[in-house]
């Protein structure tokens, strides 16, 4: 239960649906459909709304929005899409899909690959060029990109891989995910990159358990 009014959830609850654009998928920045909606920001609209125990509107577009994505994502935005599926209880079926899953699979593995053999420098080179799925104005003048930490990024592709029921193929890679994420231990015991932090602990503890 949200510890807040139930008048101010209604208001949340408004304010969500109205994130939602034609094509199905939310956009935190929405002005008469001009903008095509994002992955990442229809998980975070979904995660919501289940939250508040609120129905999800338009569910069958919203699932139609996500599937037409399926061949545009990066390392970035695989996390976002295989948990909005997840909220929507959606198993992948049929030919089409089966083969898109096969092909978000091969990518999943090579993501692991990338991560745990680069370097800090490579992995922010890396980050960059997978094109994050990053909300943007029409003009792409303005853009904010935050990169994720390395630890970070490995834990949703390792938790990605998991919800589709794949397992890493590389003979030995486990091995190598583990020393790496070892790597990031520090003398007071946490995990990070130059200091340790909660979250980055977090996604450690997660993946090594």
């Amino acid at each position: 239960m949200v510890l807040i009014p139930s008048k101010a959830i209604s208001n949340v609850v408004a304010y969500i649906k109205s994130r939602q654009g034609e094509d199905g998928g939310y956009l935190f920045y929405q002005y008469e459909d001009i903008f095509e909606s994002s992955v990442d920001d229809t998980y975070y609209a979904l995660a919501a709304l289940k939250l508040l125990r609120e129905e999800i509107p338009y569910k069958n577009r919203t699932l139609k929005f996500l599937y037409s994505k399926i061949e545009d994502l990066n390392l970035h935005s695989a996390y976002y899409w295989v948990n909005a599926l997840h909220i929507l209880q959606e198993r992948p079926q049929g030919a089409s899909k089966v083969d898109a899953l096969s092909m978000l699979s091969g990518r999943a593995n090579k993501w692991v690959e990338r991560l745990v053999r680069s370097d800090m420098l490579d992995f922010e080179r890396v980050s960059l060029e997978s094109d994050l799925d990053r909300s943007r104005d029409s003009s792409a003048e303005i853009s904010s990109i935050e990169l994720p930490t390395q630890l970070e990024q490995l834990f949703k592709t390792l938790d990605t891989i998991k919800k589709l029921g794949l397992k890493v193929k590389q003979p030995n890679i486990r091995d190598e995910v583990i020393k790496k994420v070892l790597s990031f231990l520090k003398p007071d015991h946490g995990f990070g990159f130059t200091n340790s932090d909660v979250p980055s602990t977090f996604y450690s503890l997660t993946i090594l358990s």
